[in-house]
């Protein structure tokens, strides 16, 4: 899963905290290396609990808790998908998309 440079660019430009799925953390390494990744799939360091409440996030939308735990104030996401349909209802910008992924930046206003 190689990263667009509409997506590094918007994952450059978005501040705070930045959530991303398992599969997108090992290429997000490599293109914006400088930016902490929140899970990556080169190996498997993360609690399994962890791991679980980003699996429902992913597939149901509920990202709140795991979010607010974490400060995660934007979000790599695959586009149309539970998380970036909840992620917009609640206020998040998108900053950026491909054919494949978003990323989504928490308003101050938003939930």
């Amino acid at each position: 899963m190689p990263l667009g440079p509409a997506i590094v660019a918007a994952v450059r430009g978005c501040d705070g905290v930045l959530y991303n799925t398992y599969d997108a953390g090992g290429p997000l390494i490599w293109a914006v290396p400088e930016r902490p990744v929140f899970v990556d799939n080169r190996q498997d360091p993360y609690p399994a609990d962890l791991l679980f409440r980003a699996v429902l996030a992913e597939q149901r939308g509920e990202y709140q808790a795991l979010f607010g735990e974490y400060g995660v104030r934007c979000a790599l996401v695959p586009a149309g998908q539970p998380l970036y349909v909840a992620l917009q209802r609640d206020g998040w910008a998108e900053l950026g998309r491909d054919a494949q992924l978003a990323v989504l930046e928490k308003k101050p206003d938003s939930r």
